[in-house]
Order: C-alpha cells, then structure tokens, then sequence
C-alpha cells in the first residue's frame, strides 16, 4: 500500500478508498469477504479491518485452511486501551525477538506465573509449537479467563498474525481465549 491511500483518524491508520467502498457497501449490515496476497503485512491487514471498522463493521474474521478443511477465525479490533475485564485478560506481545505471554487480573497486575519469554525458532521464525505450550499451560492456570489480545509487529507477515489467533482460539484439547482481540500497532 502506497501512503497516498493511507488516511489517519484518531492516531489509526485506514485505506481511504477500501473505507468508502466499505461505506457504499454497508458492511455493518452484513458480510463482506477479502482475499489477501501472501506477501501483505500484518499492519496492512489491520489497515483494511480498520477500514471495514470506521465504515461500521464490528466483527471480524480470517478464512484459513486447516488441516481438516477452512474454519473460520474471529477476532475484534481494540481501539486504545483494553479496559478492566473481570475475570482478566491473556496478553500477547509480538516482537523482533519472539513473544512474550502473560495474564493480568482485573487491575492489570501480571498473575500468570513462569517465564513469559518465547524466543525465535533457529530459523529465526516465531515459535508457535512454543506458543501453543505457554497457552495450554496459561488456561489450565487461568480457567476464568476467555478474553486474549495480540500486539503483534506490524511488520510481521499476515499468516503469522493468523496463526497467532487460531492458537489464541482453540488448542488440541479444546477452546483456549476465544475472545480474541488485536491492538493496533
């Protein structure tokens, strides 16, 4: 995406001409479907979901295939700060160097024990199967807590960004946060 087509409101980057389409189209009043190419940023996704959100749109949702067919994949946008969450909230950080993974109650305070840290794989790829071992062992700790939200890189590839959210949603044993939400970077 060229600047020129990137429009700014309230500090969130949007696709100025993906909004109006968005607009016209009325998604807050239906289902509207993306294809995106490999090669697009994490960032430039989220500029499209932001798009779709300033036009209305509420909820959100990648397509992926998985090993059994497609399923699909929700989420929701966080505008700004989370906000308290009663029973707590799963946090995700994506970074140059891997993740970091931990449970804050209610006032913020990180209650989740072990080592947040997730390094990179030796092919210097995000360690998902590292990953999915924190989150299994973060909602067997941490059985009340439903809500996940991701700060991923915005440089990061699209697919890492929905692989991160599936792991988020469900694991091998069953439902993990299903309710998944992205900060913007």
């Amino acid at each position: 995406l060229t600047s020129s087509v990137i429009g700014t409101e309230d500090g969130h980057e949007f696709v100025r001409p993906v909004r109006a389409a968005f607009e016209r189209a009325g998604v807050s009043n239906g289902s509207l479907g993306l294809a995106f190419d490999r090669k697009l940023s994490a960032r430039d996704v989220l500029r499209f979901a932001m798009s779709a959100q300033l036009a209305g749109a509420n909820a959100f949702g990648f397509v992926v295939l998985k090993g059994d067919g497609f399923g699909r994949v929700n989420f929701a946008l966080q505008l700004g700060e989370l906000g308290q969450i009663a029973d707590g909230i799963l946090v995700v950080r994506v970074g140059k160097l891997g993740f970091h993974v931990t449970v804050k109650d209610a006032e913020g305070k990180v209650v989740s024990a072990g080592e947040p840290s997730i390094g990179l794989r030796e092919d210097r790829g995000l360690d998902l199967n590292a990953l999915a071992a924190r989150l299994d062992e973060l909602v067997g700790a941490h059985a009340a807590v439903r809500t996940g939200v991701v700060y991923p890189s915005g440089d990061m590839p699209h697919q890492d960004l929905v692989a991160i959210i599936a792991h988020l949603v469900r694991g091998a044993e069953g439902p993990r946060f299903p309710d998944v939400r992205i900060a913007l970077p």
